[in-house]
């Protein structure tokens, strides 16, 4: 009778079920796996002589992409990565149907542009393939980490710089009449995130969690509120200031909040609870102000070019905003038809003062007539 190969253990069915059978340090070991499937029973047979040390290595044929994909689903969660909710989600939807049964040797440079091309042809956004090739790119780069490595050479990802970015700045006047046609429990939301720029998850938190800016994170004293690490985008704290109408709108609400709502550690809530979902009161108002166009992230953008016009220091600017790399805050820090006048208007008044001395005509006196004899 031929002997098994070492390490390779086999399947066995009973009824419907699949059991593994495998050997360890000459000890016997058959364990159900609960499952109808084949691929359930391969997949625990394989983890099982892996943790024994005995399975024989892998080819690259034999791993689908769907277990790279799940190992870049697990370190997300694992790290509390604050967009498990938004992008990996959103990213998992398109690329396990398209690319799943693949084998990591399948997922070839050329099929990337091809997917590229048939998210394009379904009118998806630059940056939304950009986003989705990135999650393949960070299950490829997980699979070249893992011990024992499961790939040994990763392909070339085709990226496509985006120019699709929203070019929308709420002009002073637009801020006001924006402000009038605010449900009240809103307008303080507007008020801050025009000011300081923060982004709506750093002021209300994510979608799935309650992590929203709380009363202990605002000194009222020193004019400061503190977004703790954690609870940005990039997991670092921050410090914002405390300025112009952002005071009595934060200190109004504090009274109300010990007035009426004790207990609330919120510091954007209606009637006691934390505001979450606030889209349709926020378009209704943009309408009737006149700025349907506006979107809650175009006060971001607004933050930066007032920063930037009041001469902020860039760094200093970057540290309000969150910004990480000089590339995203250029991409805010856009600037407008209105900015070059203004700026236009400087320049003129400068090179008319430098140069008059020197370049302006001068006008000679007439020569006296002398008079007739």
């Amino acid at each position: 009778m031929k002997r098994a190969r070492k390490g390779s253990g086999h399947i066995r069915k009973r009824g419907r079920i699949y059991y593994i059978v495998y050997s360890v340090n000459g000890k016997h070991h058959e364990v159900s796996t609960h499952s109808t499937k084949l691929a359930d029973a391969q997949k625990l047979l394989r983890e099982r002589l892996m943790a024994a040390g005995t399975a024989p290595p892998r080819r690259e044929q034999e791993i689908l992409l769907n277990e790279l994909l799940e190992d870049l689903e697990q370190d997300y969660r694992l790290h509390h990565r604050r967009s498990v909710d938004t992008m990996l989600d959103a990213g998992l939807k398109r690329l396990r149907p398209y690319w799943g049964t693949s084998s990591v040797t399948e997922v070839t440079t050329e099929r990337m542009r091809e997917y590229r091309k048939s998210r394009e042809a379904e009118r998806a956004a630059v940056a939304t393939i950009n986003n989705e090739l990135a999650l393949l790119r960070r299950a490829f780069h997980l699979a070249r980490r893992a011990t024992p490595p499961k790939i040994t050479l990763a392909p070339y990802f085709p990226m496509v710089k985006p120019h699709n970015a929203r070019k929308g700045f709420l002009e002073p006047g637009d801020y006001e009449r924006l402000l009038a046609e605010l449900p009240r429990h809103l307008k303080p939301l507007l008020v801050v995130a025009y000011h300081v720029g923060c982004r709506r998850g750093e002021l209300l938190g994510r979608r799935k969690t309650l992590s929203g800016l709380k009363w202990d994170q605002v000194d009222l004293i020193h004019d400061q509120i503190v977004l703790w690490p954690g609870t940005t985008k990039n997991d670092e704290g921050r410090i914002l200031p405390i300025y112009g109408q952002m005071k009595p709108w934060l200190v109004m609400l504090r009274q109300e909040r010990d007035h009426v709502f004790p207990g609330c550690p919120w510091v954007f809530q209606h009637d006691g609870a934390p505001i979450k979902e606030f889209r349709g009161a926020w378009e209704s108002a943009c309408e009737r102000a006149g700025v349907a166009w506006l979107r809650f992230h175009d006060l971001r953008r607004s933050a930066v070019r007032h920063m930037m016009r009041a001469g902020f220091d860039r760094k200093h600017a970057m540290a309000i905003s969150g910004h990480k790399t000089e590339a995203t805050f250029e991409r805010y820090n856009i600037v407008s038809e209105r900015d070059l006048r203004e700026d236009i208007q400087k320049l003129e008044a400068y090179m008319r003062e430098l140069l008059r001395p020197a370049s302006e005509p001068q006008t000679e006196p007439a020569a006296k007539k002398e008079p007739i004899q």
